[in-house]
């Protein structure tokens, strides 16, 4: 299978599984990186006054595209070169000056009095969960032994699923009744963000736990010993599962209902 005249992908010239994984990252790690950006500008919308949304997410996305740009993962082939955890490291920074300023410009009434700020707060939090995550696997013998473990997996799912997902709902119960003029219920809408917040950590917290145990991904089976935390993410999963039936009902009890907007 000849790709822009290689076979290194072939099994009839010399393939490497090693190198398959590492093109795989060198798009897969930069788009995410961008998929984040676009969370955090709509979690910007929630947090932030409108003096300082252009100001933050301009730093970030310059940042972020730039580390990204020459983002080299090449870790699990065995080249362990300083420039991966260089530029990793850097695409981290701008994200902490972007908190820095969601705190700094933190709204003055109580942070969960609305649901829209629930989500923001349980996005922000999951989010500092995959970075800090993420920043223990940009040291390169670490993660050497982690790149092929359930601790990625992890931590993929807590900075781009999760947090994207939490930041697209808050977003949504903005949105909802300027767009169609109706109002939620807002018990079931608080209900909504704790069964899903509850089951996305009960789900993702033990994937690190057994990762840093050495329970590989990609295995369709484990041994018995990581049977309790698997068991515990599985519950967590249920919940978030019972959480998006939730929120099923939260939208057609805001289209039956036909509350209006003060």
């Amino acid at each position: 299978m000849p790709d822009a005249g290689h076979t290194f992908l072939s099994a009839t010239g010399a393939a490497d599984p090693g190198i398959s994984e590492e093109i795989f990252w060198f798009l897969g790690h930069p788009e995410y990186q961008l998929l984040i950006v676009s969370a955090f500008a709509l979690l910007n919308n929630l947090l932030v006054p409108q003096a300082l949304r252009i100001r933050s997410l301009t730093v970030a996305t310059t940042y972020v595209v730039s580390a990204s740009g020459v983002f080299l993962l090449r870790f699990t082939t065995g080249a362990l070169e300083s420039q991966p955890v260089a530029t990793a490291m850097l695409s981290c920074a701008p994200i902490f000056v972007v908190i820095a300023s969601w705190i700094r410009a933190w709204p003055r009434r109580s942070p969960a009095d609305t649901v829209p700020m629930l989500w923001a707060i349980g996005s922000l939090s999951v989010a500092l969960i995959g970075i800090a995550s993420g920043a223990l696997i940009a040291t390169q013998s670490i993660d050497t032994v982690l790149q092929e473990t359930y601790y990625v997996v992890a931590h993929y799912h807590y900075l781009l699923r999760v947090a994207l997902l939490f930041t697209v709902f808050g977003a949504f119960y903005v949105w909802l009744p300027r767009l169609t003029g109706l109002q939620s219920n807002a018990v079931l809408a608080r209900v909504h963000f704790w069964l899903s917040f509850a089951g996305v950590n009960l789900a993702f917290l033990p994937q690190h736990i057994v990762g840093l145990a050495g329970m590989p991904r990609r295995y369709a089976d484990y041994p018995d010993i990581y049977a309790d935390w698997n068991t515990i993410s599985s519950i967590g999963a249920f919940l978030a599962g019972v959480g998006m039936l939730v929120f099923l009902a939260v939208l057609v009890e805001a289209f039956a209902r036909r509350r209006r907007t003060a």
